[in-house]
């Protein structure tokens, strides 16, 4: 019976449960991956990820994540969440997302260094998995404290409230397959910077909207934050990524590539 993968960027043993990756591989989660008839990659990133396993080329389709619109068809109040937490009227540099390795929060805090002569304040919004800590200590020893906000985990429309204030979402992770935050800021109108090596950056750079830099670039990450903040057309690049966004990660779209896929092996 053919059947098809999704890997949803579980297929490299990176990062979390590398031990229990192996296992599973060994003791026949690598004949489930090379026995599909089909797999299923959310981005290019992916699917180069999978190709690298070994995947037969001719099995890979490459279909993405959808998003949910009704969640973004009417935004938050701006000023909600820079109330409740208290930001001041400084613009806001927003990190969305887990806190592990992989997301290079050293790169987020390090670039927001850099541009110190510029008023703005970083926000670091997400649920502690590994990173957390280290991400403190950087910002503690390179003495910017007093400009940056922990929040943990945003939880239903308070990070929807989060994109809308912020002034711009740096999320230059390593190894990210998709990268959800990105295409979530777009389409609250907020320009994005994301690394070139995640699916995010493959998909901003086809919809606009956003800065695409080297991976773990300080320098880079700093002067796509500058000029996010200074650019003063970056609302309509924002507005055209949005529209690619809607047109390209609706459910309709998604779920018209999967049934191609299917169609394929009936």
């Amino acid at each position: 019976m053919p059947y098809v993968l999704t890997p949803n960027g579980t297929a490299p043993r990176i990062e979390r449960r590398r031990v229990a990756k192996l296992v599973f591989d060994a003791l026949g989660g690598h004949r489930v991956f090379t026995g599909a008839a089909r797999l299923l990659a959310v981005t290019h990133v992916e699917a180069h990820q999978l190709r690298g396993l070994g995947a037969d080329e001719s099995s890979i389709r490459i279909v993405p994540n959808p998003i949910d619109l009704q969640e973004f068809a009417t935004l938050p109040e701006r000023g909600t969440f820079r109330h409740r937490h208290a930001l001041g009227d400084a613009p806001i540099v927003l990190f969305l997302g887990k806190l592990t390795p992989r997301k290079r929060l050293d790169v987020v805090v390090r670039a927001f260094h850099q541009i110190g002569d510029v008023d703005a304040q970083l926000v670091i919004a997400g649920n502690d998995m590994g990173a957390g800590q280290a991400a403190r200590d950087l910002v503690g020893r390179l003495g910017v404290q007093s400009r940056v906000t922990f929040t943990g985990l945003l939880r239903n429309r308070e990070r929807i409230e989060a994109l809308v204030d912020a002034a711009v979402l740096v999320y230059p992770s390593q190894d990210e397959i998709f990268g959800i935050a990105a295409l979530e800021a777009l389409l609250c109108g907020t320009p994005v910077v994301v690394s070139d090596d995640s699916g995010c950056g493959e998909i901003v750079r086809a919809a606009g909207g956003g800065a695409v830099i080297p991976v773990g670039d300080v320098d880079a990450c700093a002067r796509a934050i500058r000029q996010a903040l200074a650019s003063p057309d970056e609302s309509r690049r924002v507005a055209a990524g949005a529209a690619n966004v809607r047109l390209g990660y609706n459910a309709s779209t998604v779920v018209n590539g999967l049934e191609r896929v299917y169609r394929e092996l009936m």
